[in-house]
């Protein structure tokens, strides 16, 4: 139980803090209009993925009996980690752009991080393949996959929720030179997790 609780809150912290349209737009709104604003974005992040979690878990709760299904999701994940990974670390984009941001109506600012983060496809494919691991797992229970998903949740919408507050503070430090460091050790990560996903794969199907 502990260690679904503890699983999902690393993961939310690592998604919550992936550098991309959400994250950006979350820093502009704050700096902008203050981090109310912000926090905005992230509810609207968090409504998002719990609709994508949940329609990836109805969706996929069947197929998950399919022979080798687990299999060819899990090479897809591990491709999609590692195209992530080395177009982190070999990105030469460091720039952040602050666009000055007049509106900031609580629906506007709601379905802005709705609609950003629900149309980028690399979330969707993530969550099943997140989905696809936890369901086929020997340690699969419906009580380990809530807590989960509900750590997970939780930990996105504090990581948003933190870097709305020192989005000011935060602003000095995203220099070209230290966005390029972060997004190494970002890319380093998902390269991370694609060796454990893929060597956890190769156990499953070829040593047992």
């Amino acid at each position: 139980m502990f260690d679904a609780i503890i699983a999902g809150a690393v993961s939310g912290m690592i998604l919550g803090s992936l550098p991309g349209g959400v994250v950006f737009s979350v820093l502009q709104h704050s700096i902008d209009l203050g981090w109310r604003k912000g926090m905005g974005i992230a509810l609207g992040v968090l409504l998002s993925d719990f609709c994508l979690i949940l329609f990836v878990n109805l969706s996929t709760s069947g197929l998950a009996l399919v022979e080798k299904y687990d299999a060819a999701i899990s090479l897809a994940g591990i491709g999609l980690l590692l195209i992530l990974g080395f177009i982190n670390i070999f990105s030469k984009k460091q720039s952040v752009v602050y666009p000055t941001t007049k509106m900031g109506g609580r629906f506007y600012l709601i379905s802005s991080g709705f609609l950003l983060n629900t149309l980028n496809p690399v979330n969707f494919f993530m969550w099943m393949t997140i989905t696809t691991q936890i369901q086929t797992s020997d340690y699969f229970s419906y009580e380990n996959l809530l807590l989960y998903f509900a750590a997970t949740l939780i930990m996105i919408f504090t990581t948003l929720s933190t870097i709305s507050f020192f989005a000011q503070k935060l602003r000095r430090w995203l220099t070209p030179g230290h966005m390029r460091y972060f997004n190494m050790g970002i890319g380093i990560i998902f390269i991370g997790l694609a060796i454990k996903l893929g060597y956890t794969a190769y156990l499953k199907h070829f040593v047992n």
